[in-house]
């Protein structure tokens, strides 16, 4: 008798699990999102104490969780991450080597994880007293 028992309860265990799987009416699963942000624009950098500031113009989409700022002391590359976490605020401060041009790229990153490509190559001639932007053009 056990074993009958056994045997109806996986037969309906199985009919229940079929039934629920076939059901159109389920929920579909939600699409995953791989649309990287737009690349920042707008680059600027200015003279900061002891060091500069790197600003951007805000990114607009709505899922946006921030940015990531990177640098190189060659306008080719390659370029190492300076932010160790995603930045919410569209600026950053950071301290060049003196009296060497350094360059930065920045990326947006949305609540996926998805990161935009580098935006233009901003370079700056950090001499600890002052410094100056170079104009670099928009690289892809």
């Amino acid at each position: 008798m056990r074993a009958r028992n056994l045997i109806f309860m996986l037969a309906v265990s199985f009919i229940l699990m079929q039934g629920a799987c076939g059901n159109d009416s389920s929920p579909a699963l939600p699409e995953v999102d791989t649309v990287p942000p737009n690349p920042p624009v707008g680059l600027q950098v200015e003279d900061g104490s002891g060091g500069v500031r790197i600003s951007w113009s805000e990114n607009a989409e709505p899922d946006l969780a921030g940015y990531k700022v990177y640098r190189s002391s060659n306008e080719e590359g390659p370029f190492w991450l300076i932010s160790p976490s995603v930045l919410l605020c569209p600026w950053c401060y950071d301290t060049p080597t003196p009296m060497a041009t350094t360059y930065y790229r920045v990326t947006a990153v949305d609540e996926s994880g998805n990161e935009s490509a580098f935006s233009q190559v901003i370079g700056v001639y950090f001499n600890t007293g002052r410094s100056e932007a170079v104009d670099q053009p928009a690289q892809r």
